[in-house]
Parts: structure tokens; C-alpha cells; sequence
């Protein structure tokens, strides 16, 4: 479509605007604009931070979503979104097929998505506190245990 004031090209924006003047055509009906509420601004969502090492990963926020529990399930399952992927992640089945690992500090939980990809969880009483990828160490105090559970 082109401008009946320069004969330039014209995109939709709100309005059809054109590129070269700015001109508006309001003749139209305003496009129906559906905002989309980011998920991390959901009640059920919580946002925790990286807790490793890598510095690739320094600041990255992840967006946890906590599903209630029901019926004959009395925990709340973890749904984080991958990093990497921005799919949703299930839990992953251990050995001893468990979902968590336990030590003094609290559960580490470990996911995976579709892809392959791998996080950690970590929970104490007060709730989630970071996630970590496979191969991070967290501080020297607690590299030990780190070692432990990059070992399973």
C-alpha cells in the first residue's frame, strides 16, 4: 500500500504509518494489540538466580513456575523453563529413582527438557534458591558436596 500524501511505503503499526513521512490513516480500525503478560510476573512464578560458577551464566534469571499440590500428591512440583530452550522442564529420573538429592543444606532437584539440557534446583526450607548447571561448583565450603552430586 502506498502513501496518498508521498506515495511511500506504508507498515502497520498501530495505525498504517508511513515509512517516509509519518503519515497515519485513522480511517482504519485500530489493530487489536493483545499484550501478553510476561510469566514472570504470574503469582505462581517465582524467579530465582544462578547460583554456579560459569560465567556465561552470571545474571541469568530463571523463571520457576510452582504448581500446587492435589488431590493425592502433597508437594508442590517445580516446573522451571530451560535456559536455553525456553521449553518446559521435567524431572529427571536417577538410579535410585529419585528425583531430588539430599544434604545439609537442603534438596537439589535435577530437570531436563526435550533437548537434552540439564539443570539443578536448589531448595532449602524457605524455598528455591538458585539453579546450577551440571560441572558447578558453588563456593569452597561446599565443594565437596558439589563433587558428590556431580558424581551420582
Amino acid at each position: 500500500m502506498r502513501c496518498p500524501k508521498c506515495f511511500g511505503t506504508m507498515y502497520q503499526a498501530e495505525f498504517l504509518r508511513c515509512i517516509q513521512c509519518g503519515w497515519e490513516d485513522y480511517s482504519s480500525d485500530k489493530k487489536d494489540m493483545v499484550i501478553p503478560r510476561p510469566k514472570e510476573f504470574r503469582g505462581d512464578v517465582t524467579v530465582v538466580r544462578y547460583k554456579g560458577t560459569a560465567t556465561i551464566h552470571k545474571g541469568v534469571m530463571l523463571a520457576v513456575q510452582c504448581v500446587p499440590p492435589s488431590g493425592k500428591r502433597h508437594l508442590a512440583i517445580y516446573v522451571p523453563e530451560c535456559p536455553y530452550c525456553s521449553r518446559d522442564m521435567e524431572p529427571k529420573n536417577m538410579s535410585n529413582k529419585s528425583t531430588k538429592s539430599k544434604y545439609k543444606t537442603g534438596r537439589i532437584y535435577h530437570y531436563h527438557c526435550t533437548e537434552g539440557h540439564v539443570i539443578y534446583l536448589e531448595t532449602n526450607a524457605t524455598g528455591l534458591t538458585g539453579w546450577m548447571v551440571a560441572g558447578d561448583t558453588i563456593d569452597k565450603r561446599t565443594k565437596k558436596r558439589a563433587q558428590l552430586l556431580y558424581n551420582v
